[in-house]
């Protein structure tokens, strides 16, 4: 989970820099509705299914589809990243390789803590994160609405 999150980051910004700034304008406008719409889907889902039986819950709760889906609804908004670095090609690789590290730690490290802290509290982390992702997502919506 963690690599494809830091991988998404990382390579967002490295797409729109390849693609150069023809690109950004076409994403940019809508990439605030794109990551709410998917972020709320999916904590929706997490919720939804935070409230069934321990018999009814899907193994498939994280299955490879929601992560890559995940990596790729948190990381929308740093398409736009990569314009910056268009006059600066020198500087994208060394960008770009924080951005990944960055946020490949930042995501282990979030959910190895989930994990440990649901065991030891019995605490329903569905319905958490679910609250969360929906929470990222309107945040990313009203920071794009009203900036």
């Amino acid at each position: 989970m963690a690599l494809l999150f830091g991988l998404f980051q990382g390579g967002m910004p490295l797409l729109t820099f390849f693609l150069g700034i023809g690109f950004a304008q076409y994403i940019t406008p809508i990439d605030h509705w794109i990551a709410f719409v998917l972020l709320a889907f999916i904590g929706g889902k997490m919720i939804v299914e935070s409230f069934k039986g321990e018999a009814e819950k899907s193994s498939q709760s994280f299955s490879w589809l929601t992560i890559l889906t995940l990596a790729f609804a948190t990381s929308i908004d740093a398409l736009a990243m990569g314009i910056i670095f268009v006059p600066y090609p020198h500087q994208i690789a060394m960008a770009v390789g924080i951005i990944a590290a960055t946020s490949f730690v930042a995501s282990l490290a979030g959910s190895s803590i989930g994990f440990f802290f649901g065991k030891k509290f019995k605490l329903n982390v569905e319905l958490i994160g679910g609250i969360i992702l929906i929470g990222m997502g309107t945040k990313i919506l009203i920071e794009h609405l009203f900036a």
